[in-house]
């Protein structure tokens, strides 16, 4: 079995297609919330705005402020992966620079389709996934040769994987490895 979240997905699926082509027996692969090669498509328009105000009406005031943190997050992220490329990412890395490498490691990555089913987590409280996201696993349907399966669990990018959010994942990794048992 493994399983990554995030941009670590791409690390995780690489090795995947590493030890299935070394061979080994590989069970799982779970994705938690990673957009995938063929890239997340988010609703846009009417659906986009009534997905801020959803998410307003749920988080109250708080939302604003996490929209905020959000953008200076974006901002930064842009501000890092800039300054890696203009000096060949010498030095310490920062946290922020240190995701910035590795959304550009990422970018220049093609992964190649891989023979073994995906299993691809969704974040519940994520409104921003348009039917086409969800019809094509997140973007991992154009390398997932043997199929995926798109789970729904309730909480968000990363609280997915905090109590009490991480009860109901549990249940479902539970459910997957002993289907992918071969006993």
């Amino acid at each position: 079995m493994m399983a990554a979240v995030s941009l670590g997905s791409y690390f995780a699926f690489e090795l995947a297609r590493q030890l299935l082509e070394a061979g080994r027996e590989l069970g799982v692969l779970a994705l938690f919330d990673a957009e995938g090669p063929a890239g997340r498509r988010r609703v846009q328009g009417r659906a986009r705005l009534g997905a801020h105000l959803g998410l307003l009406r749920r988080m109250g005031p708080a939302y604003l402020g996490h929209v905020a943190r959000h953008r200076i997050e974006t901002v930064r992220n842009s501000f890092e992966r800039r300054r890696l490329e203009w000096t060949g990412g010498g030095g310490s890395l920062s946290i922020e620079a240190l995701i910035a490498a590795n959304q550009q490691s990422v970018e220049r990555y093609t992964p190649e389709p891989l023979a073994t089913p995906l299993t691809v987590f969704r974040a519940g409280d994520d409104l921003f996934d348009s039917p086409e996201a969800l019809r094509q696993g997140l973007g991992w349907a154009p390398v997932a040769a043997a199929g995926f399966e798109l789970i729904e669990v309730p909480g968000s990018h990363l609280s997915i994987l905090q109590e009490p959010n991480v009860q109901d994942l549990a249940r479902h990794m539970t459910r997957i490895m002993q289907r992918s048992d071969p006993q």
